[in-house]
């Protein structure tokens, strides 16, 4: 019975955890798409292709 708490309480943990982590990593992909201009490029237009927004932004396409 104990056994299966901690087991319960270390995968409650561990989802904690990784929500934690994909929240930061999708804070940090805000930030850099503040940082590059890619909102300001898509804001100028209504939509774009990756390599219209690249070509706007003088990033690579493939990291677009």
């Amino acid at each position: 019975m104990a056994q299966e708490k901690a087991t319960d309480n270390a995968e409650a943990l561990s989802g904690r955890i990784f929500e934690a982590a994909l929240g930061s990593l999708e804070l940090l992909n805000v930030y850099l798409g503040d940082k590059l201009g890619l909102y300001t490029a898509l804001a100028k237009s209504n939509s774009a292709s990756s390599i219209e927004l690249a070509e706007r932004t003088n990033t690579a396409e493939r990291y677009v």
